[in-house]
């Protein structure tokens, strides 16, 4: 599972990755990818029956469907090109029960 992000007007560059399903923003419209990142977002992303819904600051910005069983998470990480921070990571459950928590100091 893969997403990016850029500043508004740079998104063409963008893609997403999600099971068996590639969409890339210089044929697919990402334009609600490109945000400011200099303050603190919240993104958040829902998985339910191989139906992905990605959100910033609790607003839908894209939904798709994939066919392929990704399997269980094995691993986290984060890219920047240039500065970034993480604040906070929180994975639930499908009954939404916290199975994973950490906050970065």
């Amino acid at each position: 599972m893969t997403s990016t992000f850029s500043e508004k007007g740079c998104t063409s560059k963008l893609f997403l990755e999600f099971g068996n399903v590639y969409v890339d923003g210089a044929k697919s419209d990402l334009s609600a990818f490109g945000t400011d990142l200099t303050n603190w977002r919240k993104l958040k992303y829902r998985v339910i029956n191989k139906t992905v819904e990605l959100f910033i600051d609790d607003k839908k910005i894209h939904q798709l469907k994939y066919d392929r069983n990704m399997g269980k998470i094995i691993g986290i990480s984060y890219h920047f090109y240039g500065c970034g921070a993480v604040k906070s990571a929180r994975l639930f459950d499908k009954k939404d029960k916290l199975v994973y928590e950490d906050r970065f100091q």
